[in-house]
């Protein structure tokens, strides 16, 4: 383990494939600083070890070794690979390549993770929620929006909602945060239109206050509106 830690310090990626090897050994201890070495002297061929043990099938310490040195991998091509992983494949090695993009502040990946919030797979769809909530700037929270008013999975909802009020909170200016949210509350009905409404309290605007103020007349808003 010690060798390990002195490889990765080193940070010459030559040794990415003898740390890769570890990855795999019989001691808890030893693969544990494989995976942490990788983060710091990884080479692209790292990409698929750090996904297989950042699944949730893994020890949780592995898991949250291998998300961190995800994140901190210094390797030009590693998020195209990240992207290509995210595509389709293992539902699990997806989500955490997802997850990747999104901790390594890829906002390239933005319009990709959109699509996949819109996935046939339930685990897919609500870690790419999760990744939008992280990574999605105000400019794409109309689309982010219609997730919440018109989600593939009614469940999905409370998932895209918490995303949208991360997305909104990157947009400085009040009116402009409500603008995007009084556009959705046009055509919302039910559950989406109480998800919406309560996305305008988190705008701040005058104009949303009276969108607010206006649901308190509507018998079945009146708990979003509060």
């Amino acid at each position: 383990a010690l060798m390990l830690r002195a490889l990765g310090a080193r940070g010459d990626t030559a040794a990415s494939a003898a740390i890769e090897a570890e990855a795999s050994h019989g001691d808890v201890g030893v693969r544990l600083a494989a995976l942490e070495a990788l983060g710091l002297a990884g080479d692209v061929s790292a990409i698929p070890v750090l996904l297989a043990a950042a699944t949730p099938d893994t020890d949780g310490g592995e898991r949250t070794v291998a998300r961190a040195s995800l994140k901190h991998l210094a390797v030009p091509t590693a998020d195209a690979l990240l992207r290509r992983l995210s595509v389709g494949g293992v539902k699990a090695i997806r989500v955490e390549a997802i997850r990747a993009l999104a901790s390594r502040g890829c906002t390239a990946a933005v319009a990709d993770i959109l699509a996949y919030a819109r996935d046939r797979d339930d685990t897919v769809r609500r870690g790419s929620l999760e990744a939008l909530g992280v990574l999605a700037a105000g400019s794409v929270a109309p689309t982010v929006i219609d997730l919440v008013v018109n989600p593939a999975d009614p469940a999905d909802r409370p998932a895209a909602e918490t995303a949208a009020g991360s997305v909104l909170a990157r947009i400085a200016d009040p009116e402009e945060r409500a603008r995007p949210v009084l556009a959705a509350l046009r055509g919302a009905r039910g559950e989406g239109r109480s998800a919406v409404i309560r996305l305008l309290g988190k705008a701040g605007s005058p104009s949303a206050l009276v969108a607010v103020q206006a649901a308190l007349d509507e018998p079945d808003q009146r708990d979003a509106a509060v």
